[in-house]
């Protein structure tokens, strides 16, 4: 027992366990697992932090005070998103524009499938309320703001009990003083009301992404703005003296206080967290003297694929999620419905299934015992094998493999086929539509997959990955010890971070040197701003310039990095033909666009030292502790297979598949035609 460490936490709260990591001033990690809880998401993350102290030895109330660090990671925007969660909202835009959430874009998201039709949006028509005003292509006010209109609305928005709007007036980007007057008349007739202005939340161009993305952000702002609170009070009345930090879509953490404004900034806070701890570990362990990395996160209901060349965080500014327009800093992870707790299903025409829809937390797969009667992965996972009915989760839950075998055997009914042959047919359906997504963000993208290494993490993907990485020839594949919370590591070594944007949407011809500076400039003092209200130090703060830019007469924009130490315009320039040039091997000398100019503000933090373990000799056999019948394709049957206690296995051991190794929170497949070596930061690297 010691009352001496302090510990840097990480808590990630995912839509089927909530995962927790602790690293103390040795290096040394500790990890806790607990179903997450959908109605109080607070209650798994709890009941976490008790097992945090349990393992660490010294009571909860005391270990909560000796964390000098507390990054949270939540699905609490995803889920009000996905599910439809969030409250009625208001949207008021300039007279002429009430459509504008309905009529999107000509483009089909599936063209395809000519009777598909768009989500509804989150602001219905008769929410939707405008106001006489227009503001010019130039920032010009053409139209006054008519004040009435907006006392009006304002009277409209008392009676219906609405507390959230959404403001997008037409080219507030350049000119955002109608916005700012509306906000400012709203707040004095409804002092409680959430308002959520787009030159505040998106100040870019593209009219209806940015009327989609504000009318989002008001959406989620009661929801995440309340759970917060109430998250954040439980903490402190624990004992937490550290400020809360949340992880960003960006990867980057910032405030409660900040969240509370931008509230759709966290759409994927989750899923960063594995992509950031990619980066780091990536770069301690430099495989086979190769930065680039492939981070493949496969959980409980989806899978997460992203692409790191030479270990680089990639970064969307505009994404997609379920068919709504986000603009916000976003790392660009591929998302496909591939998880433990995908529910398989036949169509028809008798065709199996796997996915999207998933059986979640609650009632979860069949073997859970908690009401689910669907068949999915994990239930195929246990017929085939795999997984050890008794130590799922380390013994804590038990699995039924009756409860698995009797839902896979109404699926095996319907298709001819016996229980095993069926859960056979799961397993390899469900690991080619992650293959799918891979080749989607590698092969389809003129990104060779032979050049990258692959960071597998996640609960349910160590038990997968390995099954087809060699379809793309993968020779290396590295799965952390703590694979099934890495995520959650990713938190702890995550830096704060602020983004901020300025729409120029100008030839770089016509923007002179000193003009250009003096926008970063701006944007910098914002960013300084934001890093003193956070405590950073000068010392400890950096910058990074980007540009959206394009070549004259093209659609889409592409997001460069720019030198911190340019002397003219034309490095500028350069750097973007540069950028083409690697992108696609061509580019023009001739003058880009630049449509905006961004700045991400920087403040280091204190990243835990990862321990590293001198290795041993490569006999692993005394890690054996059982054998068990699994089922591997290549062999066409079951087999006797050792299975190998994950925590005895130590730095430098190495063994041959076909093998099974157990660690309390996930399970390892090695096939019959791979080995796995442990090395010194305690990874598996698992090579064919």
């Amino acid at each position: 027992m010691t009352t001496l460490n302090s510990y840097m936490v990480g808590i990630d709260v995912g839509g089927t366990f909530t995962d927790g990591v602790a690293v103390d001033e040795k290096g040394t990690i500790y990890t806790a697992k607990a179903s997450s809880t959908t109605a109080d998401p607070a209650i798994g993350v709890m009941n976490v932090l008790s097992k945090l102290a349990n393992k660490v030895g010294i009571p909860l109330a005391q270990f909560v005070s000796n964390v000098p660090r507390f990054v949270y990671g939540t699905t609490v925007a995803t889920n009000t998103l996905l599910q439809r969660k969030g409250l009625d909202i208001v949207l008021i835009t300039t007279r002429g524009f009430r459509d504008q959430l309905n009529v999107r874009r000509i483009w089909r998201e599936d063209g395809y499938d000519l009777r598909a039709l768009p989500p509804e949006p989150f602001v219905p028509r008769h929410r939707t309320y405008e106001v006489t005003e227009r503001i010019d292509h130039k920032g010009n006010i053409i139209t006054p703001l008519v004040e009435a209109d907006v006392i009006s609305i304002a009277e409209q928005i008392k009676k219906a009990g609405i507390d959230s709007v959404a403001v997008c007036l037409l080219f507030s980007i350049l000119n955002p003083a109608h916005e700012r007057k509306v906000k400012e008349l709203l707040l004095r007739e409804i002092p409680d009301l959430r308002v959520s202005i787009s030159s505040d939340v998106c100040p870019e161009i593209r009219e209806y992404e940015r009327a989609s993305t504000v009318s989002i952000n008001a959406y989620l702002a009661h929801t995440v703005e309340k759970q917060l609170e109430n998250f954040e009070e439980n903490l402190y009345q624990m004992g937490l003296e550290a400020k809360l930090q949340i992880m960003q879509s960006s990867g980057g953490v910032t405030t409660t206080q900040f969240i509370a404004d931008r509230p759709v900034n966290i759409f994927l806070s989750g899923p960063a967290g594995g992509v950031v701890a990619t980066s780091y570990l990536g770069r301690l362990v430099k495989a086979e003297d190769n930065n680039n990395f492939l981070a493949v996160d496969m959980g409980g209901t989806s899978f997460d694929i992203s692409l790191l060349p030479e270990g680089h965080i990639p970064l969307s500014t505009n994404s997609v999620v379920h068919g709504w327009h986000i603009i916000a800093p976003t790392i660009n992870i591929q998302t496909i419905g591939a998880g433990g707790g995908s529910i398989a299903w036949v169509d028809i025409g008798g065709g199996l299934h796997v996915g999207p829809h998933s059986a979640g937390a609650i009632p979860g797969p069949a073997c859970y015992m908690k009401g689910g009667e669907d068949a999915t992965v994990t239930d195929a996972d246990l017929v085939l094998g795999y997984i050890d009915p008794d130590y799922f989760l380390g013994g804590e839950i038990k699995l039924s493999l009756e409860k698995a075998e009797e839902a896979i055997g109404k699926l095996a009914d319907k298709i001819g086929l016996s229980v095993i042959e069926t859960a056979a047919g799961i397993f390899s359906i469900v690991n080619e539509n992650m293959l799918g997504g891979m080749r989607l963000v590698t092969l389809e993208r003129g990104r060779d997959p032979r050049d990258y290494s692959l960071f597998v993490f996640g609960g349910a993907a160590p038990l997968h990955v390995p099954y087809f990485a060699s379809e793309l020839e993968i020779k290396h594949i590295i799965i952390p010890r703590d694979a099934s919370v890495f995520s959650a590591l990713g938190l702890v070594v995550s830096e704060i971070r602020f983004d901020f944007v300025k729409n120029i949407n100008r030839n770089s011809r016509d923007i002179s040197f000193e003009e250009l500076m003096g926008e970063y400039a701006d944007l910098q003092k914002q960013g300084t701003d934001c890093l003193e209200k956070s405590l950073v130090v000068p010392k400890d703060r950096y910058f990074v310039l980007r540009a959206d830019m394009k070549f004259p007469g093209e659609f889409t924009e592409f997001l460069v990095d720019i030198p911190s130490k340019i002397k003219s315009v034309k490095d500028v320039q350069q750097a973007f033909i540069d950028y083409h040039q690697k992108l696609y091997e061509y580019a023009e000398e001739i003058s880009p666009d630049i449509l905006n100019i961004r700045l991400s503000a920087f403040g280091k933090t204190h990243k835990p030292r990862i321990a590293k373990t001198k290795l041993s000799g490569e006999n692993s056999k005394g890690a054996i502790k059982s054998k068990r019948k699994a089922y591997f394709h290549k062999l066409g049957k079951s087999i006797l297979t050792d299975v190998y206690d994950g925590h005895k296995i130590v730095p430098g051991n190495r063994l041959s598949g076909p093998a099974i190794i157990e660690l309390p929170t996930t399970t390892i497949v090695v096939r019959p035609d791979q080995t796995c070596f442990m090395d010194e930061f305690c990874n598996f690297n698992i090579e064919s």
